[in-house]
């Protein structure tokens, strides 16, 4: 007499935790009057880029009444962007970078602030079109996020918030393997940028339009 074999019982899987709760429990556990950008790496562990393209883009898009503040802090942004060009999906800073810290006050109010928005974002965000998030695409939005960079760090005031939030949601989806909210995030970031080359573009055909008309009578 033969017996049925049971089937064997589904593996639990463990889906990995939030930004926003990862984000929460770091202010919660972590200590002292400043926050090192290296603690910021070790803490985010094998998530650290995403988590890191994500927190500088909220940094910059908090207005900060500081001439060219946004400048300086674009700069690990820069770095980022450029090695996910490489395809790179661990950190790298130069040492000057990774031994700068940020005043803990600050960036707990930033992150405080981002929290709810987080929350809301993560609510619709899901892994889907995961392929976007890999290989020669990852690669390609990591272009785009670089250029996306490069008006954020534009001193002017008011250009500064809607390109970090465009970076940011292409945190997210990196960090959440959603390639919707990647291409969002982009779309976001090239219309923003798009838009102001045509008001740039404009601007200075407008200028020497008048500078002839003056010129000439």
């Amino acid at each position: 007499m033969t017996h049925p074999v049971p089937e064997p019982a589904p593996k639990p899987t463990h889906k990995p935790p939030t930004a926003s709760a990862v984000l929460r429990e770091f202010i919660e556990q972590s200590t002292g009057e400043t926050v090192p950008i290296s603690t910021l790496i070790v803490s985010f562990r094998d998530r650290a880029y995403g988590f890191l393209l994500l927190v500088f883009a909220l940094l910059c898009a908090i207005p900060i009444p500081l001439p060219g503040i946004h400048i300086f802090l674009s700069i690990p942004l820069f770095y980022l962007t450029i090695q996910q060009m490489m395809g790179r999906h661990t950190v790298w800073f130069p040492k000057k970078v990774l031994d700068y810290e940020l005043p803990r006050s600050a960036f707990n109010d930033i992150a405080n602030q981002a929290l709810p928005w987080l929350g809301k974002v993560e609510t619709f965000s899901k892994p889907r079109f995961s392929f976007l998030t890999e290989g020669g695409f990852y690669q390609f939005f990591g272009l785009l996020a670089f250029l996306i960079t490069a008006f954020l760090s534009i001193p002017l005031p008011l250009t500064n918030f809607v390109p970090a939030i465009a970076i940011a949601l292409m945190a997210l989806g990196i960090l959440n393997k959603d390639g919707l909210v990647l291409m969002i995030g982009s779309l976001v970031g090239v219309v923003w940028a798009a838009m102001w080359l045509l008001v740039g573009f404009t601007a200075v055909i407008l200028f020497f339009r008048h500078v002839l008309e003056y010129f000439t009578g």
